[in-house]
């Protein structure tokens, strides 16, 4: 009989009592196949409101929550993580998304006890777009999920998605978390640098909710940018580029599988340009919003 592979899901969490409690019920029914649960820590980033107690309420001898009183930031709180275990897998989960599956990491974590992958992850899907801003935002992941499954097989740094990622210990014992933004890109270009291997798993996901204004949006895409500097300072343009630059052919082949989203959504699809517009236009004039907690993904840009 096989042995079964431990697992340790770790879960840095700020202000997030509405979300918490929810997500470690998930967690605590999840079915295991070929590997078994045996710690889920949270770790508190400061958080002011009821995140700690929320968390403690969840009665399962597998959690672990931690309290920190101090904001050190995300990543900071990932690499207390991955010193805090010594699983065979490792399972890193944003605070405040939802779970729906029974088999999210069963599905998520299979590639690599086969070993057909070293770190993983799912798709992300918004939740039902509230204001008119989310139903633009929610157009153009749309777009993206076109465009992001037809370069290198899906299995690329697009696809590599903060909220949720999988790992065997031979590679997250080797991770050294930076203090910047994008820990998503970071992780996945550690990966490639390292000759590891990625797999994108797109049959599974995890629920977030997209930005509702402008000033969010703007932001996360502010993050997404400065990411991009740190990493090309961190693991060498030529990675970088050779990650992140996506053929025009592919476009091309995408642009033409949106031509009838574009066409039922026109008004969205304006709008969304223009918004896009303005980002890079703020970009350039160097305004700049001071926050280094990234608990979403940063593909909203």
């Amino acid at each position: 009989m096989k042995k079964l592979k431990q697992l340790t899901v770790g879960i840095p969490a700020l202000n997030e009592e509405k979300s918490i409690g929810v997500l470690l019920s998930s967690l605590i029914s999840q079915k295991e196949k070929g590997f078994r649960i045996v710690k889920i820590i949270v770790i508190s980033d400061g958080s002011t409101d009821s995140t700690v107690s929320t968390a403690k309420r969840i009665k399962d001898r597998r959690i672990e929550v931690i309290q920190k009183k101090k904001r050190l930031g995300k990543a900071s709180r990932l690499n207390q993580i991955i010193n805090k275990t010594d699983s065979d897998l490792l399972v890193l989960v944003d605070a405040d998304i939802s779970i729906a599956s029974q088999d999210f990491i069963s599905e998520l974590v299979t590639p690599i006890i086969n070993q057909k992958a070293d770190m993983t992850s799912p798709a992300i899907q918004e939740l039902s777009s509230k204001t008119f801003f989310e139903e633009v935002l929610d157009l153009s992941m749309k777009l993206k999920i076109i465009l992001f499954s037809k370069f290198k097989n899906g299995n690329n740094v697009y696809n590599c998605h903060g909220p949720a990622r999988a790992f065997n210990k031979s590679l997250y014992k080797k991770i050294n978390f930076q203090n910047s933004e994008g820990d998503d890109m970071f992780s996945y270009l550690f990966c490639i640098k390292n000759n590891y291997k990625f797999r994108f798993i797109p049959n599974i996901y995890v629920s977030y909710r997209l930005p509702s204004v402008i000033k969010d949006h703007y932001k996360q895409s502010s993050r997404y940018l400065n990411a991009i500097e740190f990493c090309n300072s961190f693991f060498g343009k030529n990675l970088v580029n050779s990650e992140f630059a996506i053929p025009r052919s592919v476009f091309l082949c995408s642009f033409l599988s949106s031509i009838p989203l574009l066409f039922r959504m026109p008004i969205h699809s304006i709008f969304y340009l223009s918004t896009f517009s303005l980002v890079r236009i703020a970009r350039k004039l160097n305004i700049k919003p001071n926050e280094y907690w990234q608990v979403k993904s940063s593909k909203n840009i």
